[in-house]
């Protein structure tokens, strides 16, 4: 369900772009970075003003709707354990342990690789999914920089195909525009054709196949 909420207010975020204060209480970037983001306006009080009481569309109330019986959003602390036993089902040759010791120093701060991590939750509160963020100096066939890349992405069997990894990809997304980005990019391995198509379906293109490498020093 679209979720249009009345732009109350204007503010600058630490970098000096600026902030639509929505009715809701949620916040979304107006930022005017031509040529990708034309909004002219936006850099003088008279244009902002104008656009006061005006509609934007609110993807975090999106997300936060309960439409098909779950919602996206952030992970907390509490949710460690049931996350790393969804991250184990995406990668089944990494170590349990391991991958809770992971889940656990992204809380604490500790070095972490990742950004940002998004859940998906059912009605019942069960984990249907997650998505893992990161932002990337360069992502293969990406022009821009820092790239938002999909770092983890992963859906439930039983949940499949009723839309939550598409709202997982779709609250991705709306995190990257927050942090400045154009290009959000993903990866997968070569003979996963089943996430290839369902990165396909999602509007992201090929950028072509990488063979890597390594030795013992």
């Amino acid at each position: 369900m679209v979720a249009d909420r009345r732009i109350v207010d204007f503010r600058q975020d630490g970098e000096q772009h600026w902030v639509a204060e929505l009715e809701c209480g949620h916040a979304q970037h107006v930022r005017h970075t031509p040529p990708w983001q034309l909004r002219p306006w936006v850099l003088t009080a008279e244009g902002r003003a104008q656009y006061l009481g005006t509609s934007l569309r609110c993807r975090s109330c999106e997300n936060e709707q309960p439409g098909g019986g779950f919602r996206v959003r952030p992970a907390k602390p509490a949710d460690v354990r049931a996350w790393a036993t969804l991250r184990h089902a995406l990668w089944p040759a990494e170590s349990p342990d391991e991958l809770a010791v992971e889940a656990t120093a992204f809380f604490a701060d500790a070095d972490s690789l990742l950004e940002a991590v998004l859940l998906a939750e059912a009605s019942d509160g069960t984990l249907l999914g997650f998505a893992e963020l990161s932002l990337r100096p360069y992502a293969e066939d990406c022009r821009t920089s820092p790239v938002a890349f999909l770092e983890g992405w992963y859906v439930i069997p039983a949940a499949r195909r009723h839309g939550v990894g598409r709202a997982l990809v779709s609250a991705a997304e709306q995190w990257a525009r927050e942090q400045g980005c154009h290009e959000f990019a993903s990866d997968t391995e070569l003979d996963n054709s089943v996430s290839a198509e369902a990165h396909r379906a999602l509007g992201f293109e090929d950028a072509g196949a990488v063979r890597c490498f390594r030795k013992n020093l």
